[in-house]
């Protein structure tokens, strides 16, 4: 099993942070991971998921042990300690900050302006809703099938 990630951070004067990382497994009947990033006003989000089907189940709308056998609930727990290893992990305990702990844990990075995108370059299609759901202000510009 292999957990798959894409992210987009924002460089500021002392900190990058998390605008937005998503990182998922894929299986035959399912898609397991977790969301996180900016949602405004200071606030960020951060968010285990499941995609049986056509129906998207986020962790704050439901327990996903009713939705989902061990093995997803699983894939989306290493999903989310696939982003809580590039994030500064006691500072989204204390005060659910996500900030990059360092740009070259990244690999190879695209820099536009004040912005940083690492990971892969394209995100399934079928978790486009998954940011407004969550509620994120910023989301890829890029999905593929």
């Amino acid at each position: 099993m292999t957990v798959q990630w894409s992210g987009c951070w924002e460089v500021r004067l002392e900190r990058t942070i998390c605008r937005w990382m998503l990182a998922w497994v894929e299986r035959n009947h399912y898609l397991a991971g977790c969301i996180a990033g900016y949602s405004g006003g200071g606030g960020f989000q951060c968010e285990k998921f499941l995609k049986v089907g056509e129906d998207l189940h986020v962790e704050f709308e439901v327990d996903l042990s009713e939705v989902g056998d061990h093995s997803m609930i699983s894939d989306a727990e290493d999903c989310l300690d696939k982003i809580l290893y590039f994030h500064h992990e006691q500072d989204w305990v204390d005060s659910d900050t996500l900030r990059l702990k360092c740009k070259d844990m990244l690999g190879e990075t695209t820099n536009c302006d004040d912005l940083i995108s690492a990971g892969l370059t394209n995100v399934p299609v079928g978790l486009n809703e998954l940011f407004e759901k969550v509620g994120l202000i910023s989301r890829p510009s890029y999905f593929s099938d």
